[in-house]
């Protein structure tokens, strides 16, 4: 019985197809196969089985059918970069007679170098860039690039396509409007100009509050600009980039405080650039260090105003005989500073009688006056 049971088994075995691939001219043809399994695989065109070309007459491993005649020597008028199969090179011997299929090489894209970038405040912050013009006869437009980092490194983007050989320079405006609604900005009238501030949004002008923004590029960091030149040929080449002049934030002056007819009067002057309209605050504190401030005051945020008036505070818990003062900034793409600190004195004198320094001395009587502020911190 068992003896039956296996010659069954063996009988089913030598009665199943052997499977494979069938098809003679594949790489993978199985002459032992007797039914095709679909895993049949063939030569890429112009090659065989093995990835060496059919027809190769100069033995160089390109296939004859994909062959590039052209000149391949580089000192050459008409050296072509695609060739494969060197022929026909001309030199200036030659005249460089070029045929109508051969570009010259003097046609190839010259590369053209930034010559300057220039951050500029003109209503808008901008940068204007310029370049020399191109001098081939084929061109077909510049590409103006840029990238926002230290090194130049990383991928450009593509600000603007000119078609215009004769165009060498471009202006870019940095600041858009944030909040709009087809084009047009969203004005807000419903909030006054110290609470628009608050908020950190632009007062444009009397019960106008507007969100804006400035699009990339801070003249805080290096911003690197470069010129594609490419001619109808597609060809491309670039030259040297160059990069703005970074700008930090401006240094400004408090100056002594004015008293006059009970009130405090403030001036402040920048020394460096300041990028663009500035939102100044005035703050007052009984420290010298400014460590606990009792008042602020906003004084627009045009960049023009540089005063201010505010009365004299009153003697009181809060408030001391001698006050101290300091203007705060900030403006866009991240510039913050803040001034010197200035005190000033509150005591009111008599008729005939000046305020110096704290102390009310006579007029009429006083001809000199030694003041040593730090001989006298005991009575703070």
């Amino acid at each position: 019985m068992k003896f039956l049971l296996i010659l069954s088994i063996l009988f089913i075995f030598s009665c199943a197809e052997q499977e494979g691939c069938t098809i003679e001219n594949a790489c993978n043809f199985d002459s032992s196969a007797e039914s095709d399994d679909g895993s049949c695989s063939y030569p890429e065109q112009n090659y065989d089985c093995h990835g060496a070309c059919i027809n190769d007459d100069d033995s160089d491993g390109i296939c004859n059918e994909l062959e590039i005649e052209g000149c391949m020597d580089q000192t050459a008028c008409n050296f072509n970069d695609l060739a494969t199969d060197n022929t026909n090179c001309l030199y200036e011997d030659d005249d460089c007679m070029l045929d109508e299929t051969t570009p010259p090489n003097n046609d190839l894209p010259d590369e053209i170098d930034i010559s300057s970038v220039e951050y500029i405040w003109d209503s808008v912050p901008q940068y204007i860039i310029e370049w020399e013009e191109s001098t081939i006869d084929n061109f077909e437009e510049y590409k103006i690039l840029w990238v926002n980092n230290w090194n130049g490194h990383g991928e450009k983007d593509t600000i603007i396509t000119i078609t215009d050989q004769s165009i060498t320079s471009h202006t870019i405006n940095i600041y858009g409007q944030f909040s709009s609604f087809n084009g047009n900005p969203q004005y807000n009238f419903d909030i006054d100009e110290t609470t628009c501030l608050e908020n950190g949004l632009s007062w444009i002008s009397e019960g106008a509050c507007i969100e804006m923004s400035y699009i990339g590029m801070p003249p805080t960091d290096r911003n690197w600009f470069w010129v594609n030149v490419i001619n109808d040929s597609g060809d491309t080449s670039q030259g040297e980039g160059m990069h703005n002049e970074t700008i930090g934030a401006p240094v400004v002056i408090l100056a002594p405080v004015i008293i006059e007819e009970g009130s405090f009067s403030f001036s402040w002057a920048p020394i460096g650039t300041i990028l663009g309209d500035v939102t100044y605050t005035l703050w007052e504190s009984t420290s010298e260090s400014m460590s606990y401030k009792t008042r602020y005051w906003y004084t627009g945020n045009s960049g023009q105003d540089t005063s201010i008036t505010i009365s004299i505070p009153p003697l009181g818990s809060e408030f001391n005989d001698r006050m101290f003062y300091q203007i705060e900034g900030v403006a866009p793409f991240g510039q913050e500073f803040e001034t010197n600190i200035q005190p000033a004195y509150t005591r009111v004198c008599n008729d005939g009688e000046v305020s110096m320094f704290g102390f009310c001395y006579s007029i009429a009587t006083t001809t000199s006056i030694h003041f040593c502020e730090t001989c006298w911190s005991w009575l703070d």
